[in-house]
């Protein structure tokens, strides 16, 4: 006997269509302002680059959450996200602190 719920035939279990394109668009909004903030220079480097680095981890969020359906699944999955994402994040400054020795 099965505890997962089976999929519906809209999708509802997993946020549906109207949630789904709600999350393509503030991700292509988000995209838009991160090629604007980059291609203008209106930020000096300095400031750019964490404003970009926490918009960039915004979107991998919101794709993991919705798309690979992380959201509706068990916490343990998410965690697991969090903490590849957060070794991750730990290796590239330690290897970016290395390369500027």
């Amino acid at each position: 006997m099965s505890t997962v719920e089976p999929h519906s035939e809209t999708g509802a279990r997993h946020g549906g269509m109207r949630l789904h394109v709600t999350v393509a668009v503030v991700l292509t909004v988000l995209t838009l302002i991160a090629f604007g903030l980059a291609g203008t220079g209106a930020l000096p480097h300095f400031v750019l680059i964490p404003v970009l680095l926490v918009m960039a981890l915004g979107q991998i969020a919101l794709q993991v959450l919705y798309y690979m359906h992380l959201k509706w699944d068990s916490r343990t999955f998410a965690g697991f996200f969090v903490a590849a994402l957060a070794l991750a994040v730990v290796i590239a400054v330690i290897g970016k602190t290395l390369a500027e020795r």
